[in-house]
Parts: C-alpha cells; structure tokens; sequence
C-alpha cells in the first residue's frame, strides 16, 4: 500500500479520533509487552508500530539511529499537541469531527484501492524494456533544454502574435512582439530533460531547433506559454537509470486504469441521487463522473 503523507493538521485530527479508546486499552491492559514501546509522553505510550507507521509515511527508508530518532522525536511532539488539543476539548470540536470523518473515509477508500482494486503483479521486465524502446525520445536519445519560458494570462494568443513567432529567434524579440500586442507575461529560464516534461510536448520540442519558439499551454490548458529554445544537449539516459521510474510509470498507468474502471462499474451499478441545484446543473456521463471520482480519490 502506497503511504498516506498527512499533514500536520490531519494527523492531529485522527489522532484526537483515536488516541481515547487507545490510551483507555492500554491503560487496562496487564502484563503489556513494554518491547513495543519505544517512548512515554506524560505516561502515554507511543509504539513500535506506530514508529513505524512514521517512518513509512515520511519515506525515510535509511533506518539508521539518527533518521529514526528524529522521527520519534516528531512522534514526541505529535503527542504532546495531541494532548493539548484534548485538554482544550477539540475532539469534541464540529469541524474537527469532520475532518476526523472526512480523514477516515480517505484512509479507508485507499486502503481499498490498494487490496481489491489494484492489479497486484509487478510490472514485468519486459514490459519495462519495451517502454524503454518504444520511448527514444525520453530514453536513448534524450535532450536537456534550456528554455526560456513566456507565461501569459491569456487562453490563447491572438493570430498578430501567432504568425509572427518564426520571425522572432531571441528572448528580446519575444518580448517586442509580446508587448506591441499588448500582452502582460512572466518570464521564467528553465533546464528541463524530455523525460521531465509533458509527453505531448517532447515530440515537438524534438523537432524544433535553437531560436525556435514553440507555443504550448500550461494550467489544465487554460494559460498560453512560449517556449524559445535556448540550447539543446544530448543526453541520453541508459535503461539501468530509467527502468525505476518506467516501472513507477506504468505502475501508475495502469492502477489509474484499473481504478477509473471499477468506478464506473460500480457507477452503473448504485443507485445515484443528485439533490438540490449542484445535482440539477450536472450534465457530465458517467465516464466523466467516475474520472472525477477517480481524481478526487487520489
């Protein structure tokens, strides 16, 4: 299972949620195994499972004394927040109740997520092999950019703009013509591999030159960008440094896949009721609703 990173704010919530019933059993409990306990707060317990639960949670994968001491110590101060926030009686709190309700119904669509939706076999060496072959342009001929980067407010740029961007080869020029057509921009250098960028981007980007300017859009496609390309390097990267990341990839791809499918199944089958004006106004298919099921879900 994938871990749950909570914030600060959220773990104290489902801390308050639990940390009562857990206190009161470990408080009647005799013959305890103090083994499992690897600190005291005021004479409540923190555990090994919880250390390690921790440690998950921040990636901390180096188990050596220094990684793990400074994560109990953060356990430490967890439970002494946790203990203020109970004398000041926020576990009775109403939005602390929502969160905590809210915290848990994340934790447990998740878990499911992970035990009965998800394809459990590792994504195979072959299949990682062939990603690798199929993708040169990320791979085996691999480019480093450096860019220089023209955000605008704008959805799209007017055609007095978009007809001249052959002419113009250098960040100077890409600025004349932004501003003789009125267009406010930000400006931003970036050194980006094209396995670091958007995948509908990098085919372009390969067949562009230095002093191209390439118009693309950024934000969910709301905002125009211009891209002028300032240098472009080779740099390939061989198959023993891209097969973790190709393996988290397709990982990825295919539990989005399988999730995105099980929602709708599963859409088909309930029996949905859309209540008050946000239900009247809702005019997506079921396709669009398990996708946004999926991207709330995640």
């Amino acid at each position: 299972m994938r871990a749950l990173v909570l914030s600060t704010s959220l773990t104290l919530t489902l801390l308050l949620a639990g940390c009562g019933a857990a206190k009161q059993a470990a408080g009647t409990a005799t013959g305890s195994n103090t083994s499992q306990v690897v600190a005291r707060v005021n004479g409540n317990e923190l555990t090994i499972s919880q250390l390690n639960l921790a440690l998950s949670d921040n990636n901390v994968t180096s188990l050596d004394t220094a990684s793990t001491r400074q994560v109990l110590d953060d356990l430490i101060n967890e439970e002494l927040m946790v203990e203020q926030a109970l004398t000041a009686k926020l576990d009775r709190d109403a939005d602390v109740l929502l969160r905590i309700e809210q915290a848990k119904r994340l934790i447990l669509a998740e878990a499911y997520e992970d035990r009965n939706v998800y394809p459990q076999a590792a994504i195979s060496e072959t299949e990682i092999h062939k990603y690798y072959d199929e993708n040169p342009a990320f791979f085996k001929e691999r480019r480093v950019y450096r860019l220089t980067a023209f955000s605008t407010e704008k959805a799209t740029l007017p055609d007095a703009v978009s007809s001249q961007l052959g002419t113009v080869h250098t960040a100077d020029a890409v600025r004349e013509l932004l501003n003789r057509n009125g267009i406010d921009f930000k400006v931003e250098e970036l050194s980006e591999g094209a396995d670091a960028m958007a995948i509908d981007l990098v085919p372009r980007l390969a067949l562009a030159k230095v002093g191209d300017v390439v118009p693309t859009t950024h934000g969910s496609g709301k905002l125009a960008a211009l891209l002028l390309v300032e240098d472009i390097k080779s740099s390939p990267l061989p198959y023993e440094q891209a097969s973790s990341t190709i393996e988290n990839f397709l990982t990825s791809e295919r539990n989005t896949a399988a999730l995105s499918a099980y929602l709708a199944r599963l859409r088909k089958g309930a029996r949905i009721e859309y209540v008050g004006s946000v239900g009247a106004a809702a005019t997506t298919t079921d396709a669009e609703h398990a996708a946004a099921g999926l991207k709330n879900l995640n």
